[in-house]
């Protein structure tokens, strides 16, 4: 089990950058394929907070696991 104090800013920086990718690559789709569903303005929110997460915290517990900075996204613009 990782510790603490494993913990890095690379693991950090690794997140950070998964969150921005994923927002980044999927932002668009993601509010249109909410739209198209006839989804509500906290829906939609909704949407993007469980993109974000998931993205984060699966690249930080890899990193942390791995000891080694392992990014996480997206790839709803490739799929789509």
């Amino acid at each position: 089990m990782p510790k603490l104090a494993d913990f890095s800013a690379s693991h950090f920086a690794a997140a950070v950058a998964a969150f921005l990718v994923s927002y980044g690559s999927s932002a668009v789709i993601i509010y249109q394929a909410a739209l198209a569903f006839g989804a509500s303005p906290a829906q939609v929110v909704s949407w993007f907070t469980a993109l974000a997460l998931v993205c984060g915290v699966l690249t930080l517990a890899l990193s942390l696991r791995y000891k080694a900075p392992v990014m996480i996204a997206w790839c709803t613009p490739g799929a789509a």
